[in-house]
């Protein structure tokens, strides 16, 4: 199938927000950042010596529906994100990375303006969790650095919600239905741990 040739196969776990410190429990989704385009059948196939999915797992190759679609575009556009005044090289490679959606050139630009501002605010909640997690790697439940941590989760949050909802008022209407079957397509190199709840 010809759309599985340029799935984004995803191979290491990113964060959904501060899983690890927020209350109601932990969300994994673990993504490849290789975007060369592969053949569908290597996509999903474990390395060699990787450990296996932890119970409850689910597996995009195998069911994509079930991948929420809030995760999916998460890690899709965490994938395809470059910084804003990108250069002429990082445009280029985020055309590289957008090309499999069919995007024209105006719905291209209007997306690469989305993520511009919503890298910059991801990138500005991350440095501030660092320098937290740097002087308090595990903060109690409780305290200002933990209270700081989800408040830039919510951040984060909201950085994707309006991303996410600048789509229909920016690209157009074919723009978002491209794009929306590409991250329902990329679902199919996902692997996402719902939530569990924490102890």
């Amino acid at each position: 199938m010809k759309a599985g040739r340029f799935l984004l196969p995803f191979a290491v776990f990113l964060l959904v927000s501060f899983p690890l410190l927020r209350e109601r429990g932990s969300s994994h989704a673990r993504a490849e950042q290789n975007l060369t385009p592969v053949p569908s059948a290597a996509v999903g196939a474990q390395p060699q010596g990787a450990q296996p999915d932890p119970p409850g797992t689910i597996d995009g190759a195998k069911n994509p529906e079930l991948i929420p679609d809030e995760v999916a575009y998460r890690l899709v556009l965490l994938a395809i994100a470059e910084p804003e005044n990108a250069t002429d090289a990082q445009k280029a490679r985020f055309q590289a990375k957008v090309a499999p959606a069919g995007l024209d050139g105006n719905d291209a630009e209007a997306l690469l303006g989305i993520l511009g501002p919503f890298q910059s605010q991801l990138d500005a909640a991350g440095a501030q969790g660092s320098q937290i997690l740097a002087r308090d790697p595990i903060p109690p439940s409780g305290s200002p650095d933990y209270q700081q941590l989800l408040q830039l989760g919510q951040q984060k949050d909201t950085a994707l919600a309006q991303a996410i909802s600048a789509l229909p008022a920016r690209l157009s209407a074919d723009g978002v239905a491209k794009f929306q079957a590409f991250v329902q397509i990329q679902k199919k190199g996902m692997k996402y741990l719902p939530d569990a709840p924490m102890k």
